[in-house]
């Protein structure tokens, strides 16, 4: 059945009114008809499964006919990552992340970042339309910029990717036991030596994605596929 999202509706909701961009979606893209069924989200993990009610002024609203709660994914990783000079790797990442399964993305800005401003609202958008079309009952978080040192310094530990030389474990063998773990992904420079000092100071652990160098938007997937 497919999924719409409402990020204002609750459990007790009875009616759900439903705003101008889901209503155009519902209607003309996937052409739902008066009496059928749909089911809407909050991103949270509410399931409501809902009837399609179309007033005579052509307003959309529905009934809501069961309600489920899902429970979170305690596996989905929380991902710091450096947006990447194209965008639209960056982007592609967002899609692909939230199909997978993460809780929180992290988009920071290190030394070596060649891109320091993101489209917030686009970003937004993407992480939503990539839920719906997945089946996911939960929205990523997707914070505002933030530099690297801020970062690990108001976190609490958690693994840093990174391609220098140096002590590091193989992260496909490593067993996570934080929920919800931490990743730190570098931009297409790569992390300097001095963050890598700062994260290991503030109790992230270094660690290797194997022989292979990664694009930074293929790391952050294949963090996400071991977490999950």
């Amino acid at each position: 059945m497919d999924l719409f999202y409402v990020p204002n509706v609750n459990y007790e909701n009875e009616i759900i009114d439903f705003p101008e961009g889901e209503k155009k979606h519902i209607l003309k893209v996937f052409r739902k008809k008066e009496g059928d069924f749909i089911n809407v989200t909050n991103g949270k993990g509410l399931c409501l499964k809902v009837k399609i009610s179309i007033n005579s002024s052509k307003e959309l609203s529905g009934k809501v006919h069961d309600v489920k709660y899902l429970k979170s994914n305690k596996k989905a990783p929380i991902i710091a990552i450096s947006p990447t000079k194209n965008i639209s790797r960056f982007e592609w990442f967002l899609e692909k992340a939230t199909e997978i399964g993460i809780k929180k993305i992290v988009p920071i800005i290190t030394n070596n970042s060649e891109r320091r401003k993101i489209n917030m609202n686009r970003c937004n958008k993407i992480l939503t339309v990539a839920m719906k079309q997945s089946q996911n009952y939960f929205l990523p978080e997707i914070t505002d910029l933030i530099k690297i040192e801020k970062f690990i310094e108001n976190h609490g530990g958690g693994y840093i990717a990174h391609c220098k030389q140096g002590t590091k474990e193989n992260f496909l063998k490593l067993k996570i036991l934080k929920n919800n773990p931490t990743i730190l992904i570098g931009p297409e420079g790569g992390f300097t030596s001095f963050e890598i000092k700062n994260a290991l100071k503030n109790k992230f652990i270094p660690v290797s994605f194997g022989n292979n160098r990664l694009r930074t938007e293929t790391a952050g997937i294949f963090a996400c596929f071991k977490c999950i």
